[in-house]
């Protein structure tokens, strides 16, 4: 792609936009964006309006409805019809637009519209919808960094949003090379809530000529605006669906209407499934050939949480009590098309006598039931009752791990034999490679050495007897020892899964008895008539002592007899980090979602759906000191993690998932030190720095150190003394006061801000970490095999896919070079050859071609250009002054040329470092 300025992509956006039906007009001010509505309220409202425009009093009633309203209020006004008062005194109905048809809605597009509030602000490009700016677009030149645009936007913002602006639903920001879109808030804009636009297979679409090509087109952008912002109403905050939700409701509302057969949604856990089920139901719920629509739960994930999560989304949506009754006033409510309940209420509802008059009705007519977590609820007889009872209806399921033929229900049945298709897949590879989930750290402990391989590590027990009682000991001293250094000292807390309620009560037993500060629970059900001869005390009476004790520890009076009471204070309490380890044997290891835990400890056999449930408890995104989930096992989990980890993210390697261990991260810690001495030998060098660019490069590198430190620290075996690394804690902390200062100058130097607040991004987030990069690529391609010729060519297949995929800078411009690595030299290397080497001499030659094509293209000597790039690595600054002096041209050529080397110096040292 040929380099282009702001403008020129401007021009091309613009023109393509025209090419698909936007108008383009002119909107020098805010009187100008008046005057349009005016025009276009009265044209999409023509038959409302008896074909009589507005007036200058009725057009005043509309912009005093959105006034003084912030982004939320006018989301919804948007959505809702509008009584306009005419000067006769009659009332009509307008509305903002048309919701059922986009091209009765009027599309424009405005350009370098201007726009005043504490400062004046210029906006790239404004997409409006029937004279209302719904869509604002900033571009950058290509080659600068996305969250320019981002920062920007944020920016106008604070400057200059009200009143009609505040209709703004989402934003689009992009360099040529990557875009994105995000929606707008009344909260701070962050970036972490940008998405990448993918097509249904998740593939990325990141050029700006692709994106406008799909997400831009009308009929899209009207779907994604009336049918994919979600209004959270407990949170007042305006959000836009994920690429791959939007898909999968989509696929899934279009195989409802327009087949007669089931499905499922397979949709990593942590993605936002309840979401994806509830918009994927309220637009089935719409549509006058569906006669009720059904979103399943199962009871034992109706808690607080699940409730909350339904309420965000529509206020008083589900009913969370365990009354059969009123879900049969549900269903006889005419007005009531969407009903959330759960599998054991609908299964009573179907097969008791009482309700059959209500019931009856429904038999023949067409139902949707969308089930969340089919993977459990939908396995066993209740599923077969309601299966049975209903004759034209459909299913649905929703689930993060399927059941297949490895990991089969008791009855032998698959996902796929009871919802036959899968429409959608979103895998938790797909999740960690978009940054909606973490990775997991896994460490293995064991107590007895010749039991497991070497990737484990042993307990040590006293003598040489095995038992219970010692491996509790073992396992519970252990965990005191490393909790504080798991949890980032306790800012997150910790899940331990133990294998029966008699093992789980000597676990909290024993902890109870030794010394320490943490704050443990636990939680298990109990049923009245378990075999207990063999138990000193029974589960319940086990759970009434630990129940007093929390009651002690936070001042409160639960019993057994108020169980779910507990359970629901205690999930507040675990939300709230109140608790540092909760102990539990199944609860709370599917469904529980929390970002503040961050640990799972496991003495308990797993296997498939269920281990992989259990680690995700951990992965949620939180903020930089949450790199991965900790999953510590105390079993030999290993082949099983492996196993899980293939089968549900449909590969054979398990490198995205699972995270590099020790040794790996100490080699990185070490390399990142080099890398920061060389710019700073001590803090006190930082003093001496000038330049923007060495500051930049400094804060890169200290920001490299501190992320690779994060995941050093919560490896057991980690410590500054014994892990011969050449940083001490002072020292360290040394460095991070002088990258506070830069950080603390920049800010508040006003003649650099602007740009430098762009080129780095300065927020205390300083640990994010781009999973498809230069170093992850390397490893796939070190491990490509030798021996096998139709498995390497789908490995190189592979790598050149994930390099496509990419969106680091780095691997954007080694990209070319990797992948002529990979297919002009790599297949002819003969068995045995180390491809490292091989990858290194093939650079070397590459890099020198470059550098002398370059020279000899641009008719100056290659030697002067090499000069200046070791120059460049050394002090962070390219000498335009004595590039100059080498080139003999006219001013202007000089110019123009300098420009052309200093970029390619830019690029040529990021991309061979």
């Amino acid at each position: 792609m040929p380099y282009q300025e702001e403008a020129q992509l401007e021009t091309q956006l613009t023109n393509f936009l025209q090419s698909t039906g936007y108008a383009k007009i002119k909107l020098p001010n805010e009187t100008a964006l008046v005057e349009n509505l005016k025009t276009q309220l009265f044209l999409v409202n023509r038959e409302r309006l008896h074909n009589r425009m507005l007036t200058n009093t009725e057009l005043k009633s509309v912009l005093q409805h959105f006034a003084c309203r912030n982004v939320f209020d006018c989301a919804k006004v948007l959505r809702e019809p509008f009584i306009l008062h005419r000067d006769d005194k009659s009332r009509v109905y307008i509305h903002f637009w048309e919701q059922n048809a986009y091209d009765a809605n009027i599309f424009q597009l405005a350009r370098q519209t201007t726009v005043h509030g504490n400062r004046s602000n210029r906006y790239d490009l404004l997409l409006l919808i029937n004279g209302l700016p719904l869509v604002q677009i900033e571009l950058k030149r290509r080659g600068v960094d996305l969250k320019e645009a981002f920062y920007q936007i944020r920016r106008y913002r604070h400057d200059c949003c009200a009143g009609l602006y505040n209709c703004l639903q989402l934003f689009v920001i992009s360099n040529g090379t990557d875009t994105k879109y995000f929606s707008n808030t009344d909260h701070t804009l962050a970036y972490t809530d940008t998405f990448y636009w993918t097509d249904a297979h998740n593939r990325r679409i990141a050029d700006l000529s692709a994106f406008a090509s799909t997400f831009l087109r009308k009929q899209r952008l009207w779907e994604i605006l009336t049918h994919y912002m979600v209004l959270n109403a407990s949170e007042k905050s305006l959000m836009v669906m994920r690429p791959y939700q939007i898909h999968a409701c989509k696929a899934l509302v279009r195989h409802a209407l327009y087949t007669a057969g089931n499905g499922y949604i397979w949709h990593t856990t942590g993605s936002g499934k309840t979401l994806t089920a509830f918009k994927a139901s309220k637009l089935l719920s719409a549509c006058p050939c569906v006669k009720k629509v059904f979103l399943l739960v199962d009871r034992r994930d109706l808690d607080m949480q699940t409730c909350e999560e339904f309420n965000k989304l529509e206020a008083g949506c589900i009913d969370c009590t365990d009354k059969t009754d009123a879900l049969i006033l549900q269903i006889q409510n005419p007005v009531k098309q969407l009903i959330i309940t759960t599998i054991q209420k609908m299964s009573r509802a179907v097969r008791l006598p009482k309700y059959q008059s209500c019931m009856a009705a429904y038999k023949k007519e067409k139902l949707i039931f969308i089930v969340d977590e089919c993977h459990r609820s939908q396995f066993g007889q209740m599923h077969r009752t309601i299966q049975k009872y209903f004759q034209n209806a459909q299913y649905f399921g929703f689930t993060g791990t399927p059941r297949f033929k490895e990991n089969q229900s008791r009855d032998g049945r698959s996902t796929a034999d009871i919802f036959q298709t899968c429409l959608h897949a979103y895998l938790m590879k797909d999740a960690i490679l978009d940054c909606n989930v973490l990775g997991f750290s896994v460490e293995y402990f064991h107590a007895r050495s010749s039991e497991w391989g070497a990737e484990s590590r042993t307990l040590q027990l006293e003598g040489a007897c095995y038992n219970r009682d010692r491996q509790v000991a073992a396992v519970a001293e252990q965990i005191l020892l490393m909790h504080n250094r798991k949890t980032c000292n306790r800012k997150y807390n910790a899940l331990f899964a133990i294998e029966s309620v008699e093992m789980l009560v000597k676990y909290y037993d024993y902890f109870r008895s030794v010394s320490h500060d943490l704050k443990i629970a636990a939680v298990f059900t109990f049923h009245a008539n378990t075999d207990t001869t063999h138990l000193a005390e029974t589960p319940r009476d086990s759970l009434e002592r630990i129940i007093a004790d929390y009651n002690r520890m936070f001042a409160c009076n639960y019993t057994t007899e108020r169980y779910s009471e507990y359970v629901c204070d205690l999930s507040r309490k675990v939300k709230n980090v109140q608790i540092d380890i909760l102990l539990v044997v199944g609860m709370f290891l599917t469904g529980f979602d929390s970002k503040m835990l961050n640990t799972l400890y496991i003495d308990k056999n797993m296997q498939y759906h269920d281990l992989l449930q259990a680690y995700s408890r951990t992965n949620r995104v939180e903020s930089a000191t949450k790199p991965h989930g900790n999953i510590v096992c105390f079993r030999n989990l290993k082949e099983k993690t492996d196993q899980a980890v293939c089968l549900f993210s449909k590969t054979d390697c398990t490198d995205t998932v699972l995270r590099a261990g020790y040794s790996t991260y100490l080699a990185k810690c070490r390399q990142a030190l080099v890398e920061l001495y060389a710019l700073a030998p001590t803090p006190q060098s930082v003093d001496t720095f000038t330049a923007k660019e060495i500051k930049e490069a400094f804060i890169g590198a200290f920001r490299t150190l501190s992320k690779v430190l994060i995941c050093l620290q919560s490896f057991a075996e980690f410590s500054f003394e014994d892990s011969g690394i050449a940083i001490t804690p002072r020292l360290f902390q040394d460095y991070k006061s002088k990258y506070l200062k830069i950080i603390k100058e920049t800010r508040h130097c006003k003649t650099c801000a602007p740009a430098s607040s762009r080129s780095t991004d300065f927020s205390l987030e300083i640990f994010h970490t781009d999973t498809i990069n230069v170093e992850y690529i390397m490893h796939l391609i070190r491990n490509v095999t030798l021996t096998d010729q139709e498995k390497q060519e789908k490995e190189i297949a592979a790598i050149i896919e994930k390099i496509d995929q990419s969106d680091v800078l780095q691997l954007q411009l080694k990209g070319n070079l990797i992948k002529g690595f990979l297919t002009s030299v790599l297949p002819s290397l003969p068995t045995g050859s180390h491809i490292q080497q091989a990858y290194q001499a093939f650079e070397r030659q590459q890099k020198e071609r470059e550098l002398f094509c370059f020279a000899q293209e641009n008719h100056i000597s290659a030697s002067v250009v090499e000069k200046e790039i070791n120059n460049f690595m050394l002090s962070g600054n390219i000498r335009r002054s004595a590039i100059i002096q080498n080139i003999h041209k006219s001013f202007r050529e000089k110019k123009q040329l300098t420009d052309k080397i200093a970029m390619f110096i830019r690029e040529y040292t990021l991309k061979y470092e």
